[in-house]
């Protein structure tokens, strides 16, 4: 089954706080949400333990879908759509899942 489907991000675009995942899962595309099935309950679980919910921070992508990840490092155009969309979100803290999402961040600083 080929899932294509680039979902939107997600959350408070007044947050402090911003969540960058590598990419959506394949159960996050059939669910058309973001941090679903297990990791999306233990990510609800941590918010909740420090009073927060999924309401109060933002969640984007690098990588718009599943399917993409396969095609290696991140390209241009990948890494300015990051950059722009933190800069309009303009977190105080983020978060990075995932190895490519952190060497963006380590490039960053």
């Amino acid at each position: 089954m080929q899932l294509s489907t680039r979902l939107q991000d997600e959350g408070n675009s007044d947050s402090e706080i911003m969540f960058v995942l590598e990419a959506p899962t394949r159960d996050d595309l059939r669910a058309h949400a973001l941090l679903t099935g297990d990791i999306g309950e233990c990510v609800d679980a941590c918010l909740e333990s420090v009073g927060l919910t999924r309401s109060d921070i933002y969640i984007t992508t690098m990588y718009p879908s599943e399917g993409m990840l396969s095609s290696g490092q991140p390209t241009d155009m990948h890494i300015v759509t990051l950059q722009e969309e933190v800069a309009r979100i303009k977190p105080k803290v983020i978060f990075l899942f995932g190895n490519r999402v952190m060497g963006w961040g380590i490039q960053q600083n």
